[in-house]
């Protein structure tokens, strides 16, 4: 095997898959159908397109995005560890509605979090005098 950017005359022929990386970077590799299709409903989730409450229609789903259910069930899943999703045995997904007392624990938190994220910016800030 040959470092990147250090082939030798000899070898010439050599593929992408025979070259090695040296700073220990590994090559980008594309996502999975399951991770194109967990990306779609993850935007489409928190874009509101697919309201909370709502049922997440497999075959609907599917046929949309011209895929089988098999990667979709898998993205699905991948969602529902993000708290997207909740899958339900032998049905569907449905997306989690939060009651209102999570809500208000949600807009506590941000509150105090941009609270300290706004005093620790201005802190760090220099101002200059001309």
């Amino acid at each position: 095997m040959v470092a990147a950017g250090k082939v030798r005359h000899s070898d010439r022929r050599l593929s992408a898959q025979h070259i090695v990386i040296v700073d220990n970077q590994s090559p980008r590799k594309e996502p999975s159908t399951s991770e194109r299709i967990a990306a779609y409903l993850r935007e489409a989730i928190l874009s509101g397109e697919i309201p909370p409450g709502s049922r997440i229609r497999q075959e609907e789903i599917a046929e949309r995005l011209g895929t089988s259910r098999l990667p979709l069930r898998e993205a699905l899943r991948m969602l529902e560890v993000e708290g997207l999703t909740q899958l339900e045995v032998n049905r569907s997904a449905r997306v989690p509605a939060l009651d209102p007392d999570e809500l208000d624990v949600i807009y506590q938190m941000r509150e105090r979090i941009e609270t300290l994220a706004l005093r620790l910016s201005t802190r760090r800030q220099v101002f200059s005098i001309d």
